[in-house]
């Protein structure tokens, strides 16, 4: 009865999903991609990347052609002193105008404008109107110099995108390698759990025998109580791997909510052909000597970050230059009684003139603080770019090492594991023969199930440290390395 209430315990607390359909890592990745915009990581790191694209449109948006246009109108109760000079008592202008960077730190500007004055005098009421247009050229003669600083802005947010763009891709693959990592340790926590339900059973099967021996006082109760204690920590053991299962359902579950309303599976993934592809990936990762060797997009960000800092610096010491720019100006400008004589008249008459003048800018007291600013980037950079190259060289050391040492513990484990199966077996059939006690038997048996435990967790070591080399050098050519 016991032993029903037991089964029926266990029953319980298996989930749904494993009398499902199984999953492979291929259809899981399939389904990460298919609904990548319902992953709220990935969704983040998409609004990063496009955040850093909008910053370099709006800087090539101030190369976009703008419209400007004004209003005014206006009217005093001045009166003259002189009558030969009258006050204008109303006034009002209308004015439209467009304005283009043209690159090269040149800008072009074109405007009309009309003006009307109404004035009064001893010969009554007058009104003037004055038509004008004009076209003018800026061309900056220092800090934007043929463009260098234009060019150096655009740079600066080119790599700005660069960076943000190689960093989500990172990011997303280190999520990808996350997800295959525990959907592997649940790969691997499935064949521990078969492991050791059959062990359970065995163990109930031998305890059930005790309790028949016992019944016919072939057995004692001090055989029938240890039978009775390694059942229950068999049971145990099953129910705990349940959780830890249960545990990474929940985790992939969380990470990708499309999901939520699905039931994961992995029972008969085999883990053989991926055992394979893991030691190779190992071997070819070992024939490494140098971190250089294998790709790495960390390799082209730091190079980014370098060249980003040298055109943040530039940017920096700009902003304490003087402005010097010359500006070069053509206008027509005619006035008659109305607005139809001064338009008309500009195409019958020769109104045309010109102007021309340098004009010069110059911040002062701005040196120091440019100075902590150029002096506080550098070190900033140097701290990130050494911190790349360090992690990368500490995590290929890291990694040849732990081969050497995951190889010699997966093998000494394998060897272990076959004799302490071959053990069991003699030691069974030695009790039997009633040559050995229980307790020598249990031992054995106890034995060869955390060996093999032992043996599954170190394979899913061994596949944690592959991924997360392969989500640093992701351009490590070996067949493993999918996403």
């Amino acid at each position: 009865m016991n032993h029903l209430l037991s089964l029926c315990f266990l029953m319980n607390l298996i989930p749904s999903f494993f009398f499902l359909h199984a999953i492979s890592e291929e259809k899981l990745l399939s389904l990460i991609h298919e609904h990548e915009a319902e992953i709220p990581v990935l969704n983040s790191l998409s609004s990063s990347e496009m955040r850093s694209s909008a910053s370099e449109k709006r800087w090539q948006d101030s190369y976009n052609t703008t419209l400007n246009s004004s209003l005014m109108t206006g009217k005093t109760g001045e009166n003259s002193f002189i009558t030969s000079q009258p006050v204008y008592d109303e006034t009002s202008s209308f004015n439209v105008g467009m304005q283009k960077k043209l690159g090269l730190g040149t800008s072009l500007s074109a405007m009309v404008e009309a003006q009307k004055k109404h004035y009064e005098s001893a010969g009554g009421e007058h009104s003037r109107t004055t038509t004008i247009g004009k076209v003018a050229i800026e061309i900056d003669l220092w800090k934007n110099f043929l463009g260098r600083f234009d060019e150096s802005k655009s740079e600066f947010y080119r790599l700005s995108k660069e960076i943000a763009k190689d960093e989500s891709v990172l990011e997303k693959r280190s999520f990808i390698n996350q997800m295959r990592g525990i959907y592997w340790n649940l790969v691997a926590k499935e064949h521990a759990i078969n492991i050791a339900t059959k062990q359970f059973e065995l163990a109930k099967e031998q305890e059930a025998d005790a309790r028949l021996r016992h019944k016919n006082s072939v057995a004692d109760l001090g055989e029938l109580a240890r039978y009775g204690a390694q059942t229950a920590m068999r049971e145990s053991t099953v129910n705990f791997l349940l959780y830890e299962r249960e545990n990474l359902v929940n985790e992939i579950k969380k990470n990708l909510p499309f999901l939520t309303d699905d039931d994961l599976d992995v029972a008969g993934i085999g883990i053989a052909q991926t055992e394979q592809e893991v030691l190779t990936c190992l071997k070819i990762i070992s024939a490494q000597e140098t971190p250089e060797q294998n790709s790495s997009t960390w390799n082209l960000i730091a190079l980014n970050v370098e060249n980003l800092s040298k055109q943040n610096q530039y940017l920096l010491k700009s902003y304490a230059m003087p402005d010097i720019s010359l500006q070069l100006q053509g206008s027509s400008k005619n006035t008659q009684d109305t607005f139809a004589k001064s338009y008309d008249d500009h195409f019958k008459r020769d109104y045309g003139g010109y102007q021309a003048g340098v004009f010069v800018n110059i911040p002062l007291g701005r040196r120091n603080t440019v100075g902590d600013d150029v002096a506080a980037d550098k070190l900033s950079t140097h701290a990130k770019v050494t911190r790349i190259k360090s992690d990368l060289v500490m995590m290929h050391e890291f990694t040849q090492k732990a081969h050497v040492l995951l190889i010699r513990a997966l093998s000494g484990q394998q060897r272990g594991s076959k004799n302490l199966e071959l053990r069991v077996s003699e030691m069974q059939k030695k009790f039997k023969q009633g040559r050995i006690t229980v307790g020598e038997l249990m031992m054995d048996q106890d034995s060869f199930l955390n060996g093999e435990l032992n043996l599954i967790n170190t394979k899913s070591t061994v596949i944690g440290v592959i991924l997360k080399y392969l989500t640093v050098f992701d351009g490590t050519k070996c067949s493993f390395n999918r996403i």
